[in-house]
């Protein structure tokens, strides 16, 4: 293929319109759609508003590593977005926000687009490989996103491709992914596609699809030209990947891709990594050992061609904290070798609230605030390789000449010329909490208020009750939460916090220091206004091959009303 290159840059056009353009990476894309016949005057698209938005994912853990650029031969302004998620963020658990007033930022490419969005079924899926296929195009991505093109092209990265499309909803215009239109679908409660369907549901998610399964995402074999699911979208559609040759590995260990990681003390862990360099069969006899603190495991593996395989082994943290050094060796394949990872196990430290006295004043700075937002990790999803013999009988003639019969006999057999196929297994794991906050025992006068909100005084101590449950299609490669750390308003939800005690799947408040009576307890302070007192909380390590969930609650029923010293006051009477 030759083309002639529209480059970003001036100074390399002049040297580029009689030079032709090779070719980079591999195109894993198909694509499909067909048919408009929908819309009105507040809800509609025009052909030829689209884009695509490129994400750069590493192979080792399958997670993006440079944000998203979005690429378009429009200029938008004025649109709705949802900021620059990947399908791969939203898969981990992203939530979708809608950007209103901020500046919706894209690329216009020297080198246009082709069609991305067809609504006629026939847009070039081959262009759009050997677009994004382009070593100039490439150079040009790789310069946007902020990343050396050898280091993007050399095997270790890949690049997510998503269609964009720019629609206008109710009167408002869009910029959304096939993903994000699915989600939004779901707010909407089937509004939109029942207004814009023959985009948000065909022509758009089946824009792009994987022809082979990549990056835990499976390939899409349903219809090409029909109407999809929601989960149909989420799960398969609306994204292309291209994939690049990785350069050969130098020395031992080459084909392992090791990451450092950071544990708490005396918990469960997965540890997990990538393992890849060619493939690898059951005939070659791949297996992986992993020894930490004397301790050895190992499993075996299989890579299918131009693929990774991921691996883990779960084991139990050491009590003190400490550096690791976990020594892993691969055999079997172009992954052979020896490399090490180091591991930091850390202690999760309390930061105790101090003891509250009688005196203490409200800080002029303080006011009620919301719990913060903390970093949750709800959903996780992953993959592995597995190998099934396909079976291919020939017979293999073996002839010769009877001279008492006179007749040619063949004494040949029949033989398996099968070869070995490779088959995508795809878990997931998702992690939810349920919390309580209640007077503790010894308040005597809680009561329960309008709506069923709870009462009680400041000075008073609480009780917190935190469960924690995990779903999904783990198949048992899961630890549970094994920690949870609880946040006070009187303190901002920072500063200070209490580390959580554990029994089975529910967390409370560990002996109060400050307990007179040994109580498992958290102090309110004397000088709270009356107002909610929202406690919040975070489960965490929670370990899956995927990484780390963790879920934050809150709980807001419980209101201050009143201080201790009125009790008192009641009882002196």
């Amino acid at each position: 293929m030759k083309k002639i290159a529209c480059l970003f840059f001036s100074l390399l056009l002049v040297f580029s319109l009689c030079i032709p353009v090779q070719a980079a990476g591999d195109g894993n894309m198909d694509g499909g759609g067909g048919g408009m016949g929908d819309g009105d005057g507040q809800s509609f698209w025009n052909p030829g508003d689209d884009g695509v938005r490129v994400s750069v994912i590493k192979v080792s853990d399958n997670k993006r590593y440079k944000a998203p650029v979005d690429f378009t031969n429009k200029s938008i302004s004025q649109v709705v977005h949802f900021g620059k998620k990947s399908k791969i963020d939203y898969r981990g658990g992203t939530a979708l926000s809608a950007q209103m007033g901020s500046t919706y930022v894209h690329k216009n490419p020297g080198e246009a687009l082709p069609q991305i969005i067809s609504s006629s079924g026939a847009a070039n899926i081959e262009a759009i490989k050997s677009y994004f296929t382009d070593e100039q195009v490439l150079h040009s991505i790789s310069q946007e996103v902020g990343m050396d093109y050898d280091t993007m092209i050399g095997g270790k990265y890949k690049l997510l491709i998503e269609p964009l499309a720019y629609f206008t909803y109710n009167g408002i215009k869009f910029a959304a992914t096939a993903h994000e239109v699915a989600l939004y679908d779901q707010i909407t409660s089937g509004d939109l596609r029942a207004k814009l369907g023959n985009l948000s549901h065909k022509n758009l998610p089946l824009a792009l699809f994987l022809e082979e399964s990549d990056l835990g995402f499976p390939a899409w074999g349903g219809t090409t030209n029909g109407f999809v699911t929601n989960s149909d979208i989420l799960s398969s559609l609306g994204l292309g990947i291209v994939r690049f040759e990785e350069t050969p590995p130098e020395g031992p260990g080459g084909g392992i891709d090791l990451p450092d990681y950071e544990y708490h003390t005396d918990i469960d862990v997965i540890t997990s990594f990538y393992l890849h360099g060619g493939e690898v069969s059951p005939d070659d006899g791949g297996r992986v050992r992993f020894t930490v603190n004397g301790v050895t495991q190992s499993q075996s593996y299989v890579i299918p061609p131009d693929e990774s395989q991921l691996v883990w082994f779960e084991w139990r943290t050491p009590k003190e904290p400490q550096t690791l050094t976990i020594d892993v060796s691969v055999s079997g394949g172009g992954s052979a070798g020896k490399s090490s990872m180091t591991v930091k196990v850390v202690e999760l430290v309390e930061h105790t609230p101090p003891d509250p006295q009688p005196r203490d004043k409200k800080p002029d700075s303080f006011s009620i605030k919301s719990p913060p937002a903390r970093p949750d990790v709800k959903s996780l999803s992953w993959g592995v390789w597995s190998a099934y013999w396909q079976e291919n009988w020939v017979w293999v003639s073996d002839s010769s000449f009877n001279e008492e019969t006179g007749e040619w006999e063949d004494d040949g057999e029949w033989e398996d010329h099968g070869k070995w196929k490779y088959k995508w297994n795809s878990y997931n794991a998702k992690l939810s909490a349920q919390m309580e906050v209640q007077p503790d025992e010894r308040v005597p006068t809680d009561y329960v208020g309008s709506w069923g909100k709870v009462y009680m005084g400041s000075g008073y101590g609480v009780n917190i009750d935190m469960s924690y449950t995990y779903t999904g299609s783990h198949g048992g490669s899961i630890t549970g939460a094994q920690n949870a750390i609880a946040f006070f308003p009187e303190f901002g939800y920072k500063t200070y916090n209490r580390v959580l005690e554990q029994e089975g799947n529910h967390f409370h408040f560990k002996e109060n220091l400050y307990s007179q009576v040994r109580h498992k307890v958290h102090y309110t302070p004397l000088w709270y206004p009356d107002d909610v007192y929202e406690v919040q909380a975070e489960a965490i390590d929670c370990w899956t091959p995927a990484g780390m969930l963790r879920v934050s609650q809150s709980y807001d029923n419980l209101n201050i009303d009143g201080t201790v010293y009125d009790d008192w006051r009641w009882v002196a009477h």
